[in-house]
């Protein structure tokens, strides 16, 4: 994949990130979240450590960037979290 789809797909992941933590909170509480101000909303991990092994974060940058790598015509939430559960 070349820098110019990358880049193009890194402009969705803040979007996407926005609307998943929108959906989580109340309509008063979710109204103060912006796309300005998600990353200090977000927690600072980006992977999880298990017995075996070590997975990324739900919805953290990286993993959002994984799907849209493997799939990049996804242009809503919905889309992605359906092909994340896979």
């Amino acid at each position: 994949m070349n820098s110019k789809q990358i880049k193009k797909l890194r402009k969705k992941v803040k979007v996407f990130q926005l609307e998943w933590m929108q959906s989580l909170l109340s309509k008063e509480e979710a109204d103060k979240i912006t796309l300005e101000n998600i990353d200090a909303m977000l927690p600072p991990d980006t992977h999880v450590k298990g017995l075996d092994s070590t997975t990324l974060s739900y919805m953290s940058d990286k993993w959002i960037i994984k799907i849209l790598k493997k799939h990049p015509y996804i242009s809503s939430l919905d889309e992605l979290l359906q092909l994340g559960e896979k």
